[in-house]
């Protein structure tokens, strides 16, 4: 933890934690391996949160979401829980839930595309008007939508433009 010193040379200093028994060490061990953040960890073993931060930072334990935590985490992208849901379920923050679910390369459920939720049906009409050979506005009118989901799948399969079909 940093904090300005008090001599007014406004020089930042490093206080370091308190000195900690074993069973302290234990527990916010412990709390790392059930995939408890920092906060959780500190009230579980009983000290204060930059004690864990320097434990966790001197044991080489990154404060990733890991464990039970990320198992959790996943899990609830599983059952398609919406991130209100999802922090619910797990009691993780939304913040938590997007990096974990980004990291992972999953998709929010329920994702909304101009205030249209992208079916499968759609999505497929999507694809084939591609393979006839129509350019985005002209896949739009055949799906039903608007040409935005139009590029951000094609653009997600690494598809391109069609400019001119030479019809």
């Amino acid at each position: 933890m940093l904090r300005r010193n008090n001599n007014n040379d406004n020089k930042i200093v490093m206080l370091m934690p308190k000195k900690i028994i074993p069973e302290q060490e234990n527990k916010i061990y412990e709390g790392y391996t059930k995939g408890l953040n920092e906060i959780e960890t500190a009230e579980y073993a009983g000290v204060a949160q930059p004690t864990v931060s320097v434990y966790w930072k001197k044991k080489e334990l990154s404060a990733k979401v890991h464990g039970e935590a990320l198992k959790k985490i996943l899990e609830a992208h599983e059952l398609e829980l919406s991130f209100q849901k999802a922090q619910e379920y797990t009691g993780r923050g939304e913040k938590i839930i997007r990096k974990v679910w980004r990291e992972h390369h999953l998709l929010p459920n329920g994702r909304v595309v101009n205030n249209r939720a992208v079916n499968e049906e759609t999505k497929y009409k999507i694809y084939e008007a591609r393979d006839l050979g129509m350019n985005q506005s002209e896949a739009a009118r055949y799906a039903n939508t608007s040409r935005s989901p139009v590029q951000r799948l094609w653009k997600k399969e690494g598809l391109e433009k069609i400019v001119d079909r030479n019809r």
